[in-house]
């Protein structure tokens, strides 16, 4: 399942011509994923390395 598809399941169908914010909203999500996932990621690296 990608990020789009849940976002639509969450919010529902998109009416005709806005799917391309679908498609911003479904970006700015998968980027905040990313950035929240590699703060965690670097948090255990420094927590293991004793920074």
């Amino acid at each position: 399942m990608s990020v789009y598809e849940a976002i639509l399941e969450l919010i529902g169908p998109v009416p005709a011509g806005y799917e391309p914010i679908a498609w911003i909203f479904a970006g700015l999500v998968l980027l905040y994923l990313l950035c929240s996932v590699f703060s965690i990621i670097a948090s255990v690296v420094n927590w293991i390395a004793g920074k």
